[in-house]
């Protein structure tokens, strides 16, 4: 692991917009196929 800081701000800050742009898009609905993960 290069840097403890950027795994933090990647799980404080990417991943949270990441989700907030797949569901204010409706990303699932839309999709033909999901994929669970853990």
């Amino acid at each position: 692991l290069r840097s403890p800081q950027l795994l933090e701000r990647f799980v404080t800050e990417w991943i949270p917009l990441e989700d907030n742009y797949f569901r204010e898009l409706g990303i699932r609905e839309k999709c033909d196929v999901v994929i669970e993960a853990g």
